[in-house]
């Protein structure tokens, strides 16, 4: 706190809460008020996680029988035999919803690294290694049945409980705009799978998804 509250005086003081939360988040306690920053927040490690993430969306949604769109961004990221298959190869969102005879506005879409789409659902998917909120949540709902998803670090879980449990308005902001936590280590198992169907999303999605749930006992291999 010593350190913290000078850098942000008034109404930018954080709460006691939040820095926990963000400490416990990043970083590990290597001696008593002394922390250290994890070796996968390192930013080369997070931005390879991103990667994977999407190359495991991409997969996951050729599997599940989805058409799938890809960000431009991220084309250059991946090799050309991850993007083939049902995966638009013009980069340019509106022509992807032409081509899928897609009646929705691209306008609320184009901001997303990854959709899938198939029979007037659309199922799109934020990539990060923060647990910033606020603006990924303020995306509008188009016309149609849009379910949204934001792919998170699991150790960025409870983080983001907090600050859902700490801010109703983002907890509205998720159930009004269909938001789902995904957490990229749960993308990888569910990908690895042998035999996945699409009921198979269902227990990775939430910050305490069914798949942690040992007594569950969910066989994905």
């Amino acid at each position: 706190e010593e350190a913290i509250y000078p850098r942000f005086p008034g109404f930018l003081t954080p709460e006691e809460g939040l820095i926990e939360a963000c400490l416990e988040s990043y970083s590990k306690e290597i001696a008593p008020d002394n922390w250290q920053l994890r070796a996968e927040n390192q930013g080369p490690n997070r931005e390879n996680q991103c990667v994977q993430g999407v190359a495991h969306l991409i997969k996951l949604g050729q599997r599940l029988g989805y058409s799938i769109w890809l960000n431009p961004a991220w084309r250059e990221q991946l090799s050309w035999s991850t993007t083939t298959g049902r995966v638009s190869e013009d980069g340019k969102l509106a022509n992807f919803l032409a081509t899928e005879k897609v009646a929705f506005d691209p306008g609320p879409l184009v901001s997303f690294d990854v959709l899938w789409y198939e029979e007037g659902t659309i199922h799109a998917f934020v990539l990060t290694a923060k647990a910033a909120l606020g603006h990924l949540l303020k995306r509008e709902a188009g016309a149609g049945e849009i379910y949204r998803y934001l792919v998170i670090p699991a150790e960025r879980a409870s983080l983001v409980d907090f600050k859902l449990r700490r801010n109703p308005l983002l907890g509205e902001a998720v159930t009004e705009g269909h938001w789902q936590i995904v957490k990229y280590c749960h993308l990888a198992w569910l990908v690895e799978a042998e035999h996945i169907d699409r009921h198979d999303l269902k227990k990775i999605v939430g910050l305490e998804p069914i798949i942690e749930q040992a007594e569950a006992q969910i066989p994905l291999f």
